[in-house]
């Protein structure tokens, strides 16, 4: 059955003939509602708002001042055009009748060409008012969001100028101390290189999410075996897991089948992951990776996925953050300052997308995060 999505008038008149002519004028145009009372009239106004009433004033009980002023002190049918058709014709009638809220007056006995092109017109009125108001809601919505991007952009810049300044200062530090000692210590040259690396990965960092905005990833793809993909992160996380207190662990489902990536992005993937977790999770802690293969429900029937999970026993994440924890140049919170300038997970994000993948995440204050990464199989 076809939805009728014609606009609704409500006449409201206790006089049957006048109903009976006025219904079957405007039914071939509009959807037409029936009142033969003011209380009637608001019931079925409150039930189904129109988008126009035709208004009687002279009815017993309740007249047409009195419905109208109720219509108006309703938030959520003020907005509705009410138009008096009414056989009084008295100058202080009609002044009464736009005082409590009407936006037209007709008068009684009518011409049915005149009602319809009133009608017509308030209608018309009606849904441009709707469409402005949207427009306007959509136009303070986007100029919000721009506002909030400058400050984040703003923000970035002056964690960028400080976390790049720390390392470079470092460096000319030592420079100088060289140029004076003519000679370095191998322990301030470790230094060096260490910030040397930091402001790299920084750069690197940078230009990942530079390509990924202007949907620029290029991928080197080929079959992985799925139980390679941890072995980087294996080794390079490790020992520093070790020093920290942590325990990295690892588990593979067996048998995984290969998958078709980028072996270095998705390392990069991990790694930044790992890192993450790293660097919330406290002493004793623990984080583990798992990988296994899932079915695809739903709109995914038919499908299979390679899921692996990146779990730690961290400080978790406020739950009123999380739909923004894969947004660039955003910390989760204003400590996290110190950790970085908040592109790590958006690269996460835009290099799971460049595989057709996608990631999610869960997490639990004082608990702990699980993000989980869904890589197709072919």
């Amino acid at each position: 059955m076809v939805e009728d999505k014609r606009q609704i008038v409500l006449i409201v008149d206790d006089a049957p003939d006048d109903l009976k002519l006025l219904s079957s004028l405007l039914k071939e145009t509009y959807r037409i509602r029936i009142a033969t009372s003011g209380e009637k009239a608001l019931s079925i106004a409150r039930s189904e708002p129109p988008d126009l009433v035709l208004l009687d004033i002279l009815m017993p009980e309740m007249d047409g001042f009195e419905v109208c002023t109720a219509i108006k002190g309703d938030a959520r049918l003020r907005d509705i055009p009410v138009i008096f058709i009414s056989a009084l014709d008295d100058v202080l009638d009609k002044v009464k009748a736009f005082q409590v809220g009407g936006a037209d007056y007709v008068t009684k006995p009518f011409q049915a060409e005149e009602v319809m092109a009133r009608v017509d017109y308030q209608i018309e009125l009606r849904r441009l008012r709707l469409e402005l108001e949207e427009k306007n809601r959509i136009l303070a919505e986007a100029v919000a969001d721009l506002q909030e991007l400058d400050q984040l952009k703003a923000s970035f810049t002056a964690m960028v100028v400080h976390d790049l300044r720390s390392p470079l200062t470092g460096i000319s530090a030592a420079m100088e101390l060289c140029e004076t000692q003519g000679r370095i210590e191998p322990k301030l040259l470790g230094h060096c290189r260490q910030a040397i690396r930091e402001v790299v990965a920084m750069l690197n960092d940078l230009m990942e999410l530079f390509r990924s905005e202007g949907g620029d990833v290029p991928l080197n793809k080929g079959k992985v075996p799925s139980e390679a993909i941890f072995e980087t992160v294996r080794g390079t996380f490790a020992p520093r897991a070790a020093a920290q207190g942590i325990r990295l662990e690892f588990t593979c489902h067996s048998p995984l089948p290969p998958i078709d990536v980028d072996p270095q992005k998705v390392n990069r993937i991990l790694s930044n992951l790992v890192d993450n977790a790293l660097k919330y999770t406290p002493p004793g802690g623990r984080i583990h990776l798992e990988s296994s293969v899932v079915e695809g429900e739903g709109v995914d029937l038919g499908l299979r996925w390679l899921l692996v999970s990146v779990t730690d026993t961290g400080q978790g994440i406020a739950p009123e953050l999380l739909p923004y924890i894969f947004d660039p140049y955003r910390q989760t919170s204003k400590q996290d300052a110190n950790l970085g300038f908040g592109l790590g997970l958006a690269i996460v994000q835009r290099l799971m997308a460049a595989h057709h993948g996608r990631v999610s995440v869960s997490s639990q204050p004082g608990v702990g995060t699980c993000f989980s990464l869904f890589f197709p199989i072919a």
